[in-house]
This record gives C-alpha cells, structure tokens and sequence, in this order.
C-alpha cells in the first residue's frame, strides 16, 4: 500500500465523527504499521463532547492517554475562550474516564488571559488538582495572528496583560504545582508518578514523527513538514493518490540546537 493509499483509508470516514471514525483509523495503523506494544496513544478530548461510552470505546482501541482541554474552571474565562463546556462537564468526564480504566489522564490549562487574577488562577490550579490528574499542561495565552482573538486584540477590545504580571503568574502556576507534588520537566508540562508526555519528549529530543491528517506535520530526515490545512485541499490530493504536502524545510544544525533547548 503507498503512502497515499494508506492515507485514503484512514480518512474515508474523517467527516462523519464519532467512534466509528477512530475504529477506521486504528484498523488502518495497525494494518500498516508495526506499534510498539509500550506504545503511549493519546487522543484530546473536549469536556463537553465526551461520553462514558466513547471513553469505554476508546480504551477498547488500545487508546492509554487522555488529554482534556479544560483551560479553565471559572465559566466567565471559559466563555471568553469560547469554550462550550462548563467546569462541571470537566470533572464529570475525567471522573468518567478513570471508571472507564484510564490511568494516565492529562489536563490542559491556560494563564494570563485578560483580567485574571493571581486568585482566578490558583483557583483553577486547585480544582484541576483536586481531580489528580496525572499531567498538567499550562500554557500562557498566545494570540496568533489570522485568529479571532488575535482581531479583538488589534482592534482594541482586548488587553493584553503586561509581560511582568505573566511573568507572575508563570511563577505562580509553577510554585503551586510543586507544592502539590507535580514535576516540572518542561518549560510548560508537570507530571506526578513519572507520567510525563512521550510525545512532548519525542519534540524536545529531536526525535522523527509523521504528519497523517489536515495541516499535521512531520518531522523525517532532517526535514521538516506540513500538509494542506484547508481540507477541500488536502482530500483532492488524497484522491489523486497524491501527498497533501503543503511546504517542507530542512533544519540546519543551528535549528535542531534551538529547537531542543
């Protein structure tokens, strides 16, 4: 089967959803690839849209991570994240998803967004704790360009906080997820028990991964790579037994220093 093949099957259904999506998907990898049997297979979960059956389905895959977006527990924050869920859709589904046998949950927050507190946000960190997850990412609020929070931010309707108070609260996240027993091991990623993120070290290490869907990339022999983000795109090329590649560069060692400091 060539690359491109392998590529039509394992999107056949990508418009459809649901669980039949990822048992497509999964028939498809392991038909094609060998996966090691310490394999460490996440998928993202949004609270809202998760169900107890769809967590049970998951871990019938040989899925063995969960990554929920949770963001925030405050509903004024989330709402301005646009965030469907709520804080107790969150700790419904993580709660569902230790039933469902998940041992190695990750929970993803964010800090310096407009108008936190110091207060807002160890009010966040406590109640994420609360759920003993396994990994907690937190990352600072970026507003990246071609973004609708990027607009409201150039038009004026949002302000940025000031790098000092981000540099506050960073410290503030840092110093009560250490406390709480979690590790540091990445500029933005804690563990407890030694779970940290095989896929976040696979980056930090330089390590080769490949692109498989919508403006994914891949890194591969030096050279790094990106698909179509727009999905007309991408499955015309697909279609024409074709690789949706976009672009592609290849890292200098200078780069690959930067890139794994």
């Amino acid at each position: 089967m060539t690359g491109c093949d392998f590529l039509k099957e394992m999107t056949a259904d990508f418009r459809t959803g649901g669980i039949e999506q990822f048992s497509r998907i999964f028939d498809a990898l392991y038909k094609n690839y060998t996966i090691s049997q310490d394999s460490e297979i996440t998928v993202e979960c949004n609270p809202k849209t998760t169900t107890k059956e769809k967590l049970i389905s998951y871990r019938k895959l040989g899925i063995n991570r969960l990554s929920f977006g949770v963001q925030s527990f405050i509903p004024e924050e989330l709402e301005f994240l646009q965030r469907v869920h709520s804080p107790g859709d969150a700790h419904r589904e993580i709660n569902n998803a230790r039933e469902a046998g998940f041992d190695n949950i990750s929970l993803d927050l964010m800090f310096s967004l407009p108008n936190q507190t110091k207060e807002s946000l160890l009010y966040s960190l406590e109640k994420a704790v609360e759920l003993h997850p396994d990994h907690i990412s937190s990352y600072s609020l970026i507003y990246e360009p071609e973004t609708p929070l990027f607009v409201e931010y150039k038009a004026g309707r949002i302000k940025k906080i000031s790098d000092a108070k981000d540099a506050i609260l960073y410290k503030t996240t840092m110093d009560f997820l250490r406390n709480a027993g979690y590790k540091q091991y990445e500029v933005s990623n804690y563990t407890k028990n030694g779970k940290k993120c095989f896929h976040n070290l696979n980056y930090w290490n330089g390590g080769e991964y490949i692109s498989l869907g919508p403006s994914a990339h891949g890194y591969l022999n030096n050279r790094r790579y990106w698909n179509y983000r727009n999905n007309g795109k991408y499955f015309e090329l697909i279609s024409k037994n074709q690789l949706p590649e976009e672009g592609s560069e290849l890292l200098t060692v200078k780069e690959k220093l930067i890139e794994s400091e």
